[in-house]
């Protein structure tokens, strides 16, 4: 990998440490005739800049030693970029993708909700590939260009995922798996422009999704929308022991419904 990283010094000067990967996965798409459909212009207008850079032939060089890479070192790469970036929305660490992954091993389909969970559903997808056992994952977030992300990612890796666009509360993917990933925004507070259904508010005794947070409404979603999956959920501490509201109600019927395995400590960072 030192030569990829060689290449990538030399379009410092062209790039922005946080546009790297998705010119590397733009590039490489393109090479192998696997070019997804995109939703968000704004990575395509920075890739056909580039083209026209002096420093392009250095980024379809490290494309071409990206590609030339065995599918689980293409994710280590990546990992290894996205780490540069600096995209903390995006991106969890590797040995925090694969501890998750690890956790819905011999699911047969797995639903992976906001784009802190993209990692782990790359790494469960690489890894059913290699092991010959194919699995149907989904991958599902709001932010276009998490999910083009995505979708390039997933090309340029050789997996199967199926990517969709929108707020994974609201449902509208419909996809039914046998375990659930879902590691929402902390903190992230919706509004009444998510319509969030009315079973899932039922199980917090709301009547509306404002004023409420993605963390509350996801142990709720989970309860609601997926009763026979096995679920991982990412949540702060505030989310767990907050003693009014609706927080409290969530946290009492995931108690109350006999699900609980399990409350996982994250160290710092």
């Amino acid at each position: 990998m030192k030569e990829i990283w060689g290449m990538l010094d030399v379009l410092r000067g062209s790039l922005r440490h946080e546009e790297t990967p998705a010119m590397i996965l733009l590039e490489a798409a393109t090479k192998i005739g696997a070019m997804p459909e995109l939703n968000d212009s704004y990575l395509l207008s920075g890739w056909k800049r580039l083209r026209e850079d002096a420093a392009y032939p250095q980024l379809q060089a490290a494309a071409q030693m990206f590609l030339a890479l065995g599918r689980s070192e293409r994710l280590q790469a990546l990992d290894r970029m996205f780490a540069g970036a600096r995209r903390s929305t995006q991106w969890i660490t590797a040995k925090a993708a694969h501890q998750i992954s690890d956790l819905v091993v011999g699911a047969a389909s797995i639903r992976f909700s906001f784009s802190w969970s993209l990692h782990p559903a790359l790494h469960r997808a690489v890894s059913a590939r290699e092991a010959g056992s194919p699995i149907g994952i989904a991958f599902c977030d709001f932010d276009p260009i998490a999910c083009d992300i995505a979708r390039l990612s997933a090309a340029v890796l050789e997996v199967d995922l199926s990517v969709f666009q929108g707020m994974p509360l609201e449902r509208l993917d419909t996809f039914r798996a046998e375990a659930e990933v879902s590691l929402p925004p902390m903190g992230f507070k919706l509004d009444q422009n998510y319509e969030i259904p009315k079973r899932t508010l039922d199980w917090m005794g709301a009547s509306e999704s404002a004023r409420m947070t993605a963390e509350t409404a996801t142990i709720a979603d989970l309860l609601a929308q997926a009763p026979n999956a096995k679920g991982i959920i990412g949540l702060s501490a505030s989310a767990l022991f907050r003693t009014v509201g609706v927080e409290a109600v969530a946290r009492e019927e995931l108690v109350s419904s006999g699900r609980l395995r399990a409350v996982l400590d994250v160290p710092s960072g």
